[in-house]
């Protein structure tokens, strides 16, 4: 029983997605090509505790998983670097929301 207990508790560990610290989305304008996600992804890949990076070119969205919320300046920063401009950034923190 306690094998089953263990071997049950291990494969909802595997299939279960990642929690992360936060969640931002970051609106952006002038994203139009793959290179554009390539390039943007980059940038918020070389910031210290990010995990996962999607661009959603129909909506001129950046949404950044990572351990501690993107500072607005540092968002600013990697879009405009790059030839993008940045509109705004919101960020939601998943795991507080579970605890509450």
């Amino acid at each position: 029983m306690k094998t089953f207990i263990l071997i049950t508790f291990l494969i909802l560990i595997l299939i279960t997605p990642p929690l992360y610290a936060a969640s931002s989305i970051i609106q952006a304008k002038g994203m139009m090509c793959e290179s554009c996600v390539q390039t943007v992804t980059d940038g918020f890949m070389k910031i210290e505790g990010v995990k996962n990076v999607t661009i959603n070119l129909e909506n001129q969205t950046v949404t950044v998983e990572s351990d501690m919320p993107i500072e607005p300046d540092s968002a600013r920063t990697i879009l405009t670097d790059r030839g993008y401009e940045f509109i705004e950034i919101q960020t939601e923190n998943p795991i507080s929301s579970i605890n509450e």
